[in-house]
């Protein structure tokens, strides 16, 4: 059996093969490979093509067609995650501090780069404070016909302070008298019943007005304590120094126990309770028939 050398279409190893299988493909035009896989690899009409991704060396197979009608190409999902987030956050408009003077390119979410450019865009002066603090004041004054206290108009109690130093001071600028010290001046109602505090005085004023008759300092029969006032059979004590001194907590509990011995019937209110004055009125509202 005569053999012939030929090389492969390929690779160009040389290959022996039949004499009459060397005529018969030089006949009809056949190739001659060495193996299978050089068979493949001929017949693969894929171009090898290096990824899109900068940073990516890997290669992949991609049809003629495929070529033509793209122009990137990506391994893997995650190479054109990377690229596609790139492109995508140059195409979107840049979103800068709202500091003009600053510059700085943040996030998308965001407003100001930094709590030190959100308090210098925001920053109000003195002036401003006084003059929102000294309207609250008069505009409160003209509606209640009274001094407000700071537990009224918390929202204004800093920018009082920052303005004039103290909330007393604001309101002498406002051009009012401050209202006294819980407990440090003596009071008159508007019943002319004397009253140990402001506070005090609210609650007989209000009992006043809603025509509710009361009492004041009721005994209790009992170490020389007193109630501070009586409507019908109903004690109500205004517990104003609650929690803040410890011997006036304790003549808290001395009460207590007298009202549970006497199975008495108290409203006890707190500071809490009388501001504003609509508090009060929930408080009370038994009384109004």
């Amino acid at each position: 059996m005569n053999y012939h050398t030929v090389p492969c279409a390929t690779c160009a190893t040389t290959t022996k093969r039949e004499l009459r299988r060397v005529n018969e493909s030089a006949k009809q035009q056949w190739k001659t490979y060495c193996s299978l896989i050089c068979q493949r690899t001929a017949r693969n009409k894929q171009r090898a093509i290096l990824c899109n991704q900068p940073s990516c060396n890997n290669f992949l197979q991609r049809s003629q067609d495929q070529t033509d009608k793209k122009k990137k190409f990506y391994c893997s999902h995650s190479c054109a995650a990377i690229i596609n987030n790139q492109e995508r956050a140059l195409r979107k408009p840049k979103n800068y501090c709202r500091n003009q003077s600053c510059g700085i390119v943040i996030p998308s979410r965001n407003i100001y780069c930094s709590v030190k450019c959100q308090r210098s865009l925001n920053r109000v002066t003195k002036e401003e404070y006084a003059r929102r603090t000294l309207n609250t004041i008069k505009t409160f004054f003209e509606k209640t016909g009274r001094i407000p206290f700071k537990k009224e108009l918390w929202k204004i109690y800093k920018p009082a302070r920052i303005a004039f130093g103290s909330w007393n001071h604001a309101i002498v600028a406002a051009g009012f008298t401050p209202n006294p010290v819980m407990f440090a001046k003596k009071h008159l109602a508007k019943d002319g019943h004397p009253c140990d505090s402001f506070a005090e005085k609210i609650i007989d004023d209000w009992l006043y007005e809603h025509h509710i008759s009361h009492e004041r300092k009721i005994p209790y029969g009992e170490n020389k304590m007193t109630a501070d006032f009586r409507v019908d059979n109903t004690i109500i004590e205004f517990l104003g120094l609650h929690g803040q001194h410890h011997r006036y907590d304790q003549l808290v509990k001395e009460k207590q126990k007298i009202w549970k011995e006497k199975n008495l019937n108290v409203i006890a209110l707190y500071p809490h309770d009388i501001i504003p004055i609509e508090k009060l009125s929930q408080r009370l509202q038994i009384f109004v028939s």
